[in-house]
């Protein structure tokens, strides 16, 4: 009995030494893999920091306007017989835009050149007779006046005949009329308004500080809301002469070419005074950047070539911000690689690899790189 229990005690140690040893062989084995694991590859999109020219400029906002607004109204009363421009369509100088019934006036008109041609008539024969002494100086004088009479009454017919076809002044831009054919027009009733747009202008102010910055000719750059991605051109026209002593700001008119009528005179604009000397800069892209509590930072690429390389944690002082690309007042280099996208993936001292690519966010070769592991 006593063996039978002493045996089974020993098959009991002897399984529970077995599994026991095993779990602890395992454990080793999965410690020592743990200790040689590396994480699996990243990639990353990296980029070269670039010297390059920036032009300062002062920024402000304005409206557009139309260089020439003419607001087209009747001067004498009449009935709509056509009406010859469409809304938002181009007109010339002098094209029709509104004829007023002139049946009456052409009728007048015919009259009273019938009369001139009848008083004209009698004054040559009149003159005649004079040279004769058939008739006195008065009656001549009379016949005179007579004809001239009648000529500017076929003159004063003819100024409203021409007031009834209603001409462009200038060449533009005709805006919404609610004119139509029939429709009984008033003196002083407007027609349309037509806006000249092949230039604009754009009116604005700075800070009376910048006055000696500014100056005819300089280059302005300008966005509109209409257009986010797209950026106009123009040249300063006129600086004026004097502060407004209440803003403190100078006011500043330029002038720019839109020939191709993308733009219309009211748009808001945000502008940029480009000043003459450039100044001499370190560019990233935007992506390259990124932002904490602590500051903004780059993640540096270390070494020579594309083998054995690390990325190194720096922190940098940004400038300016143009379009996707930030200015690098202090941190790094022109020349020097940093990561660009994949950022929050890496940790300060990773190892990369570089492989030849292409960054979309810039037009210079790139190259992307694949994390390793730490060192």
């Amino acid at each position: 009995m006593l063996r039978k229990i002493a045996f089974t005690l020993i098959c009991i140690l002897i399984v529970f030494g077995i599994v026991f040893g095993g779990h602890k062989l395992l454990s080793d084995k999965q410690t020592e893999a743990m200790k040689n694991y590396r994480p699996p590859p990243t990639p990353v999109t990296v980029t070269t920091a670039k010297a390059e020219d920036w032009y300062p400029y002062m920024t402000s906002v304005g409206s557009l306007q139309a260089q020439s607004v003419v607001v087209v109204q009747t001067e004498v009363a009449g009935v709509i017989s056509q009406v010859n421009f469409q809304p938002g369509m181009p007109v010339k100088k002098d094209a029709l835009l509104i004829q007023i019934n002139n049946d009456v006036d052409e009728a007048q008109l015919k009259s009273n050149k019938a009369s001139a041609e009848l008083a004209k008539i009698i004054w040559n024969q009149d003159q005649k007779l004079f040279k004769t002494g058939a008739i006195s100086s008065t009656t001549l004088d009379q016949a005179k006046a007579s004809y001239r009479e009648a000529m500017a009454a076929v003159e004063q017919t003819q100024a409203t005949l021409n007031k009834k076809a209603i001409l462009s002044p200038i060449d533009g831009l005709a805006d919404i009329t609610l004119q139509r054919v029939g429709d009984y027009l008033n003196v002083g009733d407007t027609i349309t308004t037509l806006s000249s747009n092949d230039h604009l202008y754009v009116d604005f102010s700075l800070p009376e500080q910048n006055y000696p910055q500014l100056f005819p000719g300089q280059t302005v750059t300008l966005t509109v809301q209409a257009y986010p991605d797209r950026t106009f051109s123009g040249k300063v026209l006129t600086v004026d002469t004097q502060v407004d002593t209440q803003t403190r700001n100078i006011a500043l008119r330029a002038e720019l070419d839109n020939t191709s009528g993308m733009l219309v005179p009211g748009m808001f604009a945000e502008l940029r005074v480009i000043q003459r000397k450039a100044q001499h800069v370190v560019t990233l892209p935007r992506t390259a950047v990124t932002g904490s509590l602590y500051g903004t930072s780059v993640y540096l690429i270390k070494g020579v070539g594309n083998t054995d390389l690390t990325v190194n944690l720096v922190p940098v002082t940004t400038g300016q911000v143009r379009q996707d690309s930030v200015e690098i007042i202090s941190g790094v280099k022109a020349g020097q690689r940093v990561v660009s996208a994949g950022q929050i993936k890496l940790s300060n001292g990773q190892k990369v690899v570089i492989q030849q690519g292409i960054d979309k966010s810039d037009k210079d070769d790139k190259v992307q790189a694949t994390v390793t592991g730490h060192e």
